[in-house]
């Protein structure tokens, strides 16, 4: 969803500022008998005004265009204050349409969201609208959502949990906050866990994870309320680590249906006699990230059907079915999405393999070549990409018809085995946030956390940096309980680096360029005045000026002449007090300008009449 932005970009700017400093100045050639201060109004490189923040005037209005549009068959059109409200996903039925624009509207304001989420933090009708244009035509689509007041408790946080917990090891408990809002007042939260039907012991440092759990799921309730009314529920499954960092890599993968699992020498073996799922706790890096698979020898299921599915976004999913049928090799099919299909020849024992590219949002095999190039994801919607980047991983087997061994080989750089350290390194992720602010705005970055399948507590560092690319130059912010602030004191572009380390070694890094621009005026100091009134031929001493910003300036004086001539005399840091004889009858204009880096002007004017009589 659309994110309000701010109004000026810095570099637009600074490139129109030459072209707009010598309009204005022509544009004010007849010059106002009374001098004063002026601001030149920013704009865009097309030489337009930018509008107001919020503004959606060119979006907002017309008729609704539903056959335009991918709609799906359920929309969350009621919710309460306070809770959180997913966003239906919505896209356009065109292929080639542009401009596509997606907003929450409230009272004719814009509503900011995360990830197609938001809490909505007042009753009333919130307004959800989809825009696009295609060959000089716009559409649109909206519907209301009804948000009311709930007579229960609202909790205002969605815990982070790891994706499992390692038997043995303690984990914090995440903070969890609920609101009446019926009541306006917070309510008490309360918090209990179980597993393996016994309660998890929990003291300060968090939850105590007992030995012996791997393979239990422990369940964490929060209740808030006088009487518990309103309830939350998190389940996170236990695994094992073996002696030496060695992983029992069968715990690693969690699903329904399975007889045994097992790690051997080359690979993970589920083992089933009926139709079974297996996802990887582990979120994945989407792009260029190879999973190797198989029928083993025991191969007696029709189908084996790969899932990757966007962590951010759930209902951003692709699956490419794998059907050999009931024979161990020959001619079989490999099927995208259930729909689009090719040949594809299978032999007894030979892996299969898949691998996305984030650049082209293609499936290729292991040597490269075209899988597939989804148009759509397996909703039927439009197929950007996987947003966020990363992926939950998952295979099925169905239509067993005795017993059936998936055997999963490698993922990414990881090839698992029976005795294989672990190489995975976390996936690193944090909320979606803005990469533009306003000189003085806090640069916040919430929800930053690393998921490691083997070490659920990896360390979590954030740095940011002023400059990009190589000339960097470390600046101090804060980092605590998943949130960066920092408050950047001079405009630029910065570099904030977030990087995640598991207990063996392994790390995940990710980069964010930001862009601080700085939207104060600077100011003009004149050092005297200069006199309102001359005759012809007299000799005027223009008084010294100089200008002060949060950053560079560069001061211009311009005369104006009663004809409507102009002409530069001075430019530089500051204006040097200087004499010029007047010599025509008429108003002349003495224009200080002064400009920032960011392109940010400021100018004043002194006017002299010169008159035959010198204005007596």
């Amino acid at each position: 969803m659309m994110r309000k932005k701010k109004s000026f970009i810095p570099a637009l700017r600074k490139a129109a500022a030459g072209i707009l400093l010598l309009v204005i100045l022509l544009s004010c050639a007849a010059c106002a008998k009374d001098g004063g201060d002026s601001t030149l109004q920013p704009t865009d490189s097309q030489g337009q005004e930018h509008p107001n923040e919020g503004d959606l005037s060119d979006y907002y209005s017309g008729p609704d265009n539903r056959e335009y549009f991918d709609i799906p068959a359920y929309i969350q059109k009621s919710s309460f204050v306070g809770e959180k409200v997913t966003v239906a996903m919505i896209t356009p039925s065109e292929e080639n349409a542009t401009d596509f624009r997606s907003y929450v509207v409230f009272e004719d304001e814009p509503i900011e969201t995360e990830h197609g989420t938001f809490r909505p933090l007042q009753a009333g009708i919130y307004q959800c609208v989809y825009t696009y244009a295609l060959e000089g035509m716009k559409y649109r689509f909206s519907y209301n959502l009804e948000v009311t007041v709930k007579d229960s408790p609202v909790f205002l946080d969605d815990p982070v949990l790891p994706a499992a917990f390692v038997e043995g090891k303690t984990y914090p408990l995440p903070a969890v906050e609920a609101y009446d809002y019926g009541n306006q007042k917070a309510a008490a939260v309360t918090v209990y866990a179980v597993c393996g039907g016994e309660t998890v012991p929990m003291d300060a440092s968090g939850l105590r994870i007992g030995q012996n759990h791997a393979g239990d799921t422990v369940t964490i309730t929060w209740k808030a309320g006088d009487s518990g009314e309103a309830v939350l529920e998190r389940k996170v499954p236990v695994i094992a680590i073996g002696s030496g960092n060695d992983i029992r890599f069968a715990e690693l993968f969690v699903g329904s249906g399975w007889n045994e699992k097992k790690a051997l020498d080359d690979g993970v073996h589920l083992l089933t006699t009926g139709d079974a799922t297996a996802t990887l706790l582990n979120p994945m890096i989407a792009n260029s990230t190879e999973y190797r698979f198989s029928f083993g020898n025991d191969d007696q299921a029709e189908r084996i059907v790969f899932t990757m599915t966007a962590y951010h976004d759930p209902a951003v999913s692709v699956t490419i079915g794998f059907e050999k049928g009931r024979g161990s090799s020959g001619e079989g099919k490999i099927i995208l999405n259930g729909t689009e299909e090719k040949n594809y020849t299978y032999s007894a024992g030979n892996a299969l393999y898949v691998r996305y590219s984030a650049v082209s949002k293609q499936f290729l095999d292991a040597e490269g070549n075209l899988l597939f190039a989804p148009e759509r994801d397996s909703s039927g919607h439009a197929f950007n990409g996987f947003p966020g980047g990363l992926v939950v991983v998952s295979w099925r087997v169905e239509n067993v018809y005795g017993l059936c061994d998936l055997r999963i080989e490698k993922i990414g750089a990881q090839t698992l085995n029976a005795n294989t350290r672990d190489l995975l390194a976390p996936a690193l992720y944090y909320n979606s946030f803005t990469g533009l602010y306003q000189l003085g705005d806090e640069i916040v970055v919430t929800g930053i956390h690393g998921v490691d399948m083997v070490d659920p507590n990896a360390e979590i560092k954030v740095s940011l940096f002023a400059g990009v690319g190589q000339n960097l130059t470390p600046v101090e912010g804060t980092f605590e309980n998943g949130v960066f602030r920092y408050t950047p004191t001079a405009p630029g572009y910065y570099t904030i680096r977030f990087q995640s380390t598991d207990s063996s070694g392994n790390t995940a890094t990710s980069m964010r360029q930001l862009c601080v621009y700085d939207q104060a005026k600077p100011q003009i100091q004149v050092e005297k005045d200069l006199t309102e009134t001359a005759k012809p031929n007299d000799e005027l001493t223009l008084p010294a000026a100089s200008a002060t910003d949060n950053e560079s300036v560069t001061i211009e004086l311009f005369v104006i002449y009663p004809s409507g001539q102009m002409r530069m005399l001075q430019r530089g840091e500051s204006i040097a007090q200087q004499t010029f004889q007047v010599m025509e009858l008429g108003t002349y204009c003495f224009r200080i300008v002064a400009t920032d880096a960011s392109g940010n002007s400021t100018m004043t004017d002194l006017n002299v009449c010169v008159s035959a009589d010198g204005g007596k």
